[in-house]
Order: structure tokens, then C-alpha cells, then sequence
């Protein structure tokens, strides 16, 4: 990623290129270390083509219903892969799990993520919705 940022472009301009090149839906702050200072990475401000949280970013497109960037994936989807790229086992929770099984008809009003005995401190947010 080295090669898509000289001196002449602001750390703006850095994450953007970055996050535009890679693969993953989710970027960590850890992959754009090399871009910036940790002061400048911790606190990425939120642009047209990805969305930042204290984790890391999110690749974004324009919304259908609002002006506002959306996120590509639902947020369940992004918390899915963050957890996998940070090497957190997880699953689903119990009411998902019951639902998916067929053994239940209550529909879960949220997707909680069962990270067993672990206590995991980052938070995961998109716009309003938190992941707890």
C-alpha cells in the first residue's frame, strides 16, 4: 500500500486510496498504520468511500434513502468479518441459532454474538446501531 501515497498527499487522501484498495470489507487501524500517526489513525473522520469507527473502517456506497453514506454489508455481516480478522471465535447467539434451527418462530429482534466466557471491550458501530 506503501506505493499509492508519496509526500504530496494529505493522510486523507492516504486512507482513502488504502481503504479503496483492498479486498476486505473491513479495515482495522492496524492496516493503516503505516499511513499516518497513531493519533491520525485512531481518529480516521469518515469519508464518501468508507466509514470509520474506533475498531477501524468500513467500505461504504451512497444510500438509496438518505444522503448519507451506508456501509456495503449489514452490520452484522462487518461484525462477523471484524471478529474473524481480529481471530475472535464467535456464533451466533441463542435466539438466532434457535430461530435459523427451525425451533422457534420468534423472530430475534437483534443479532447478539456470543463470544463465550471472553470479554471483548472494542464496540462496533454503524450510524446508531451498536454491536454489544
Amino acid at each position: 500500500m506503501g506505493r499509492q501515497c508519496s509526500r504530496s498527499l494529505t493522510v486523507r487522501e492516504c486512507f482513502r486510496r488504502s481503504v479503496a484498495a483492498r479486498k476486505n470489507e473491513v479495515v482495522l487501524r492496524r492496516d493503516l498504520s503505516r499511513l499516518g500517526s497513531a493519533s491520525q489513525v485512531r481518529q480516521p473522520r469518515p469519508m464518501a468511500s468508507w466509514c470509520a469507527s474506533p475498531l477501524g473502517c468500513a467500505k461504504v456506497t451512497s444510500s438509496p434513502l438518505s444522503v448519507q453514506p451506508a456501509p456495503r454489508e449489514t452490520l452484522e455481516v462487518l461484525t462477523a468479518k471484524t471478529f474473524d480478522r481480529l481471530g475472535i471465535a464467535w456464533q451466533q447467539g441463542k435466539a438466532q441459532r434457535l430461530y435459523n434451527a427451525g425451533l422457534t418462530t420468534q423472530v430475534p429482534w437483534q443479532t447478539p454474538f456470543d463470544t463465550g466466557r471472553r470479554h471483548i471491550s472494542r464496540r462496533l458501530q454503524v450510524g446508531k446501531t451498536i454491536v454489544e
